[in-house]
């Protein structure tokens, strides 16, 4: 069967143009969501961790003004790093899906409508969710030095 031969229902075109828009709208949705519930857990994570600091504090095991243990403190950075890391697997998974559908439309559009080709936006958006992490471990390390400093 060849290429060109008449199709039932929808042409080519507008099939990937349905995929390249629900691929579009996936991202969006994922990101939305992804960052949402990153900024959730951060802000859970912050309020475990001064539970448990109230709590050695009234155990004796730290003094008042202490900080929370590396040790103890990096379960919830890695946490959120392991969360980070699946948005950033689902996120990535669904760009290859768009850049797959979204390079057959440009080759392929026969209507006349020139889609402008992708721009790497969705590549480096993703590592946003990293940026949760990172800014967990560094406002312990700030704290750790302005501790020192004073």
């Amino acid at each position: 069967m060849s290429e060109t031969a008449p199709t039932k229902g929808k042409s080519k075109e507008e099939l990937l143009r349905e995929e390249v828009r629900f691929y579009a709208d996936q991202q969006g949705k994922y990101m939305q969501w992804g960052l949402t519930i990153m900024a959730s857990l951060q802000t859970a994570i912050f309020f475990v961790r001064r539970d448990l600091v109230l709590t050695y504090v009234d155990a004796g095991v730290l003094k008042k003004g202490q900080e929370l243990p590396y040790y103890r403190y990096l379960v919830g950075t890695f946490f959120l790093l392991l969360c980070a890391f699946v948005f950033w697997k689902f996120i990535s998974r669904i760009n290859v899906q768009y850049r797959h559908y979204k390079r057959q439309l440009v080759e392929s559009a026969k209507s006349g409508i020139n889609d402008n080709p992708t721009t790497g936006v969705s590549d480096w958006m993703r590592y946003l969710y990293f940026a949760f992490p990172a800014y967990d471990l560094a406002v312990r390390l700030w704290v750790e030095l302005t501790l020192h400093f004073h």
